[in-house]
């Protein structure tokens, strides 16, 4: 794409978006998604070169793997289908072209689906179809989203990327989309010998922003698995901008080396900020037991699933939970997650454990305040609290139905 300067201009761009950082301190599937998509890119782009089924198997593998870490990598699918179509288009070669094509495709699509399958077969014969692909929940999906200003996604989430690098991203995407249109067409009217990188990255990269845009453009984590092909059109935007400034200005390697240095510091601390407590935490505190760092990080979802486990029997004791994190601090427990619109949703249930978001949940925009349950959450003829922490209540529920008015 740019050489080795282009990759280690990339990694440090990464490096200092703060999604990045972000990331990779929790336990989100969006780093190793993107890792094996990533990957998967550049065998595709080796495919292209060379032709080899192996890279095109290769493709497919990491393709499966992205898939099955986070399925927003479907849109890998799309890509990879018109990828060979393309290479066949734009090569235009007089033998072996169509056996190239029909490996190339086979090598990428067949061990994706293999692989990635099972998983979607189990959820259609376990829940509906429609439940086959979950997505995020109705109350984010109907929620406000970029609009108009997510067709450059670093302007509407500029915290997100770094405000020191948005103009930069912001022009590498600009000009990446320009030249990925300019290799389409020309792959479309003439034969190239070139590799059409930037048409590559392009073709793995729109699709999944167009879905992000459309749909679930109300958070910008979920870009992490595009942002390598942000940050290799951004680094050459900042290559040619630093290749521009040194033919006009002599700076000593020294004073450049100090510069660059204190730069990505600066752009680093900027980025984690808000992690530094934790980095502060880490070397002060450095052999802290497993349960004072928990309760450091999350004190109140800590402290309530210790409080479940303590008071409340995991084989007798049937609970609806509202967050679904409890999950994994209390695998022990059969829980159910669930926001509740009617009192009979709670019947085969001992108690009810609110999430700090029941005030947003149930709210106007899903109209949810207007639900039975919602209606009679802080009855006390039908719930007892039995805990409370930070706003969060374990209630138990004492009856299913509305009592009658006259009944105390």
């Amino acid at each position: 794409i740019g050489g080795t300067r282009i990759g280690l201009l990339a990694a440090a761009l990464m490096a200092v978006t703060t999604m990045f950082v972000r990331n990779t301190t929790q336990d989100y599937s969006d780093i190793p998604a993107a890792f094996s998509a990533t990957l998967a890119i550049f065998y595709t782009l080796r495919w292209w070169q060379k032709g080899k089924t192996r890279d095109a198997l290769l493709t497919g593998v990491l393709t499966a793997f992205a898939i099955f870490t986070k399925q927003s990598a479907l849109t890998w699918l799309a890509s990879l289908s018109a990828v060979p179509f393309l290479w066949l288009m734009a090569s235009r070669r007089s033998s072996g072209h169509w056996r190239r094509t029909f490996l190339g495709w086979a090598g990428m699509l067949l061990p994706t689906i293999l692989i990635s399958a099972p998983w979607y077969i189990r959820n259609a014969l376990l829940h509906t179809l429609v439940n086959t692909i979950p997505v995020a929940g109705l109350y984010y999906t109907i929620g406000p989203k970029t609009g108009v200003l997510g067709l450059i996604p670093m302007i509407p989430w500029a915290i997100d990327f770094n405000p020191w690098l948005v103009s930069i991203y912001a022009a590498g995407w600009i000009v990446g989309l320009i030249r990925a249109i300019r290799e389409g067409v020309n792959a479309l009217l003439t034969r190239i010998h070139t590799l059409p990188t930037h048409l590559i990255l392009g073709l793995f990269a729109v699709p999944y922003w167009l879905v992000w845009w459309r749909q679930f453009s109300f958070e910008a984590r979920f870009l992490v698995e595009i942002l390598p092909v942000m940050a290799v059109w951004a680094a050459l935007v900042l290559q040619s901008v630093a290749t521009w400034i040194a033919h006009r200005i002599k700076i000593p390697p020294f004073l450049l080396r100090t510069a660059t240095a204190i730069t990505l510091v600066a752009l680093l601390f900027v980025a984690s900020e808000d992690r530094l407590g934790g980095v502060y935490y880490a070397l002060t505190r450095p052999f802290a037991t497993e349960e004072e760092r928990i309760l450091q990080v999350k004190p109140g979802t800590y402290l309530l699933s210790q409080y479940i486990r303590t008071h409340l029997d995991p084989i007798n004791d049937h609970l609806m939970v509202m967050d679904g994190r409890l999950l994994y601090y209390l695998p022990e427990y059969d829980l159910t997650v669930q926001y509740p619109l009617s009192l009979s949703d709670l019947q085969g249930y001992d108690y009810l454990v609110h999430s700090s978001s029941i005030f947003s949940v149930y709210g106007q925009r899903l109209g949810w305040d207007q639900s039975e349950f919602y209606k009679h959450v802080w009855d006390p003829r039908i719930f007892e609290p039995v805990y409370e922490f930070g706003g969060v209540h374990i209630m138990r529920i004492l009856r299913t139905d509305v009592p009658p008015k006259q009944e105390p």
